[in-house]
């Protein structure tokens, strides 16, 4: 894919860690992370999907209150990807929590990130 800058990298690596950590707290199932990769002339795009096997769907996307130690995972996930949701799995339990980044090509990368 080529040079990704690393600040993308950073958010990336923060989402996929929140959705992962909701996958074992609260569905309790096995759960598997898909990666997938795009890239124009100038754009780039990274998706990722962590899909679980647990009954229900998250809600809440607004901050809890401060004293709160847990429920900013989806609000992160809001915040930083410019695309996100939960996609019901058809015909099995379980559901996709995803989301999706797309960072210009140009942007500055220290060199070493790729």
């Amino acid at each position: 894919m080529g040079a990704v800058p690393s600040s993308v990298l950073a958010a990336v690596s923060v989402m996929i860690s929140e959705l992962a950590s909701n996958a074992v707290m609260h569905a309790r199932t096995p759960f598997d992370v898909r990666v997938e990769t795009d890239r124009s002339d100038t754009k780039g795009t990274i998706r990722i999907e962590v899909r679980d096997r647990g009954a229900g769907f998250p809600e809440p996307v607004v901050p809890p209150p401060r004293q709160d130690r847990h429920g900013r995972g989806l609000f992160i996930v809001k915040s930083l990807a410019d695309e996100w949701g939960i996609t019901d799995v058809r015909n099995e339990p379980g559901k996709v929590v995803w989301f999706q980044v797309t960072y210009d090509l140009d942007m500055k990368v220290r060199p070493g990130i790729v």
